[in-house]
């Protein structure tokens, strides 16, 4: 799919138009579509939010962290849905750096560093040691009845129901994946 993606500001008045294409990914709809910005607006960089590394997303537009982007797909998106939710924030931010050289607001890294910035938010501990107990301890003896691993001695669903929610919205298995990619 091809078109033009335009932006309005408060007036309603076009501020920028992207030229984008979308791509069915190989996980579509359980993953988000590939999206690439095509009128050459956005650099080629990873600090732009562009996937340049991997061969298989090369140039695609890096939208969302990985985690961020299993939570939202777990039940399956629409092509619709993610432009709305994703895509729009997504090149509005892109938009506001053309033009004012830096991004509104707080952006995660790229690649596995933004997972870890990710984790550390979610769990809100200070280094990656705790992050990997955390995925740990819910990978492998997670049940009803765990202990938080923030160390109050309340059940992990009655101390932290956000963080409980958010993990079991994420497939099974993709816990155990996630360790393994962020120990590797």
């Amino acid at each position: 799919m091809y078109g033009s993606l335009d932006l309005y500001d408060e007036n309603g008045l076009v501020w920028q138009t992207f030229e984008v294409e979308i791509h069915r990914s190989m996980g579509f709809p359980s993953r988000f579509p590939l999206i690439y910005e095509v009128g050459g607006l956005i650099p080629p960089a990873s600090d732009w939010h562009i996937n340049v590394g991997d061969e298989d997303l090369k140039k695609s537009c890096c939208i969302a962290v990985l985690p961020t982007e299993v939570i939202a797909c777990a039940k399956g998106i629409t092509v619709v849905d993610f432009i709305k939710q994703y895509a729009l924030p997504y090149f509005y931010k892109q938009a506001y750096r053309l033009n004012y050289g830096y991004y509104p607001g707080m952006e995660y890294p790229h690649g596995l560093e933004g997972v870890w910035v990710y984790y550390r938010e979610l769990f809100n501990v200070d280094n990656n040691e705790n992050i990997l107990k955390i995925l740990t301890q819910y990978s492998k003896s997670f049940h009803k009845k765990s202990l938080c691993f923030c160390g109050n001695g309340n059940k992990f669903r009655n101390c932290h129901p956000e963080v409980y929610r958010t993990l079991r919205s994420m497939p099974e298995g993709f816990i155990t994946w996630q360790l393994k990619a962020l120990n590797g």
